[in-house]
C-alpha cells in the first residue's frame, strides 16, 4: 500500500529502533474531582471523553460533565467526533448496547446478529468497532448509520477496529504469531509492530500520525507510541509508574492514561511539539513496516 506520510523530527534518544520523546511536548493532566480515577479514551479538538467509575464524562478544557445512558447501570465511552460520542452501556438486564450520544439524544444500536456491539471510534457519521455473535471471535465493523460493513485482517483469529479518519481505519488483530496493530484503507492491510514489542495496539489516527500502545518484550509494561509511517516515538507519561496507554489523537493533541505507584488510573492530554522545535534535538530512527 502506498502512503505519503510527512516526516516528524524526533528527540534522539534511541532504544531498539524507537525514539523516546516523552518530555518533548506539553503534558496536561486530568483527574476527577472525587475518588474515581479519570480514564480518558477519545478526543476531538479540545473535547475529551472517557469514563470515571461507572459513568461517562465529557471535558471541554474547563468543565467536566458526567453522564449515564438512560436505564443503564454502567456507561462506557470510547470515541468523539464533534458533538457525537460513541461507546456502549449495560442495561439493568446486563445487556450490552452500542450508542451514539450528541449531548441531548441517545441512539442505541447493535450489529445484525450480534450478541453485543462495541463502538470504539467515530469520524463524522462513520463509526468503527467490533461485535460478538455466536462465533468464537470478534468481527470488526464500519457503520454509517444505515449500512454495516464487516471485515477481518487476513489470517486473523479476530480483529478489533478502534479508530477511523476518512477511509483509514486502525486497530488490532490476533493471529498465530500474536497481537498486531494495523492500518486498513478498505482494500490494503498494513501490519504495525512496534520495535521491541510482543503486542501492539493502534487506537487512533489523525493525518499521518497513528497512536496506541505496545507491551515490551523486556517486561517493562505498557508504553504509548506515536507512529508517523517511518518513525516510532515512545510516549511515556512523566508521572507514570506502572505503564502508559495512548487512546486517541486529534490534530496535535493526544489523549491517554497512566498508572501511578498504587495502580490508580490518571489521564493526560499530550500536545505534540512543532517540528521546528524538535529539530533542536536531532533526528529519530526509521523502520520499515511489514505489509500484508
Amino acid at each position: 500500500m502506498k502512503n505519503t506520510l510527512r516526516t516528524i523530527c524526533i528527540v534522539a534518544i534511541i532504544a531498539a529502533g524507537i525514539v523516546s520523546t516523552s518530555n518533548a511536548g506539553t503534558w496536561t493532566y486530568l483527574d476527577a474531582p472525587d475518588s474515581n480515577g479519570i480514564d480518558a479514551r477519545g478526543i476531538s479538538g479540545s473535547k475529551v471523553v472517557g469514563m470515571s467509575g461507572s459513568r461517562g464524562f465529557l471535558y471541554n478544557g474547563s468543565t467536566r460533565t458526567f453522564f449515564n445512558a438512560p436505564g443503564s447501570i454502567e456507561t462506557m465511552v470510547y470515541g468523539i467526533s464533534g458533538n457525537k460520542i460513541v461507546g456502549y452501556y449495560l442495561d439493568t438486564s446486563w445487556n450490552n448496547r452500542g450508542y451514539i450520544y450528541d449531548g441531548v439524544t441517545w441512539t442505541s444500536f447493535n450489529a445484525p446478529g450480534a450478541v453485543f456491539t462495541t463502538p470504539y471510534g467515530i469520524d463524522g457519521d462513520n463509526i468503527v468497532g467490533s461485535y460478538y455473535s455466536n462465533s468464537p471471535y470478534n468481527t470488526s465493523f464500519r457503520y454509517n448509520g444505515s449500512t454495516w460493513t464487516t471485515f477481518n485482517a487476513p489470517g486473523a483469529k479476530y480483529t478489533d477496529a478502534y479508530g477511523i479518519q476518512g477511509g483509514n481505519i486502525v486497530g488490532h488483530y490476533n493471529d498465530a504469531s500474536g497481537d498486531h496493530g494495523y492500518l486498513y484503507d478498505g482494500s490494503n492491510w498494513t501490519t504495525l509492530d512496534a520495535p521491541g514489542a510482543y503486542s501492539t495496539f493502534a487506537f487512533g489516527i489523525s493525518g499521518s500520525n497513528i497512536v496506541g500502545y505496545y507491551m515490551g518484550l523486556d517486561g517493562s509494561g505498557d508504553h504509548g507510541f506515536i507512529y508517523n509511517g517511518s518513525t516510532w516515538t515512545i510516549l511515556d507519561a512523566p508521572l507514570a509508574v506502572n505503564g502508559t496507554e495512548v487512546w486517541g489523537i486529534s490534530g496535535d493533541n493526544i489523549v491517554g492514561t497512566y498508572w501511578d505507584a498504587s495502580f490508580r488510573v490518571h489521564s493526560f492530554v499530550y500536545t505534540i511539539p512543532e517540528p521546528a522545535t524538535l529539530l533542536l534535538f536531532g533526528l529519530g530512527a526509521a523502520i520499515v513496516r511489514r505489509k500484508r
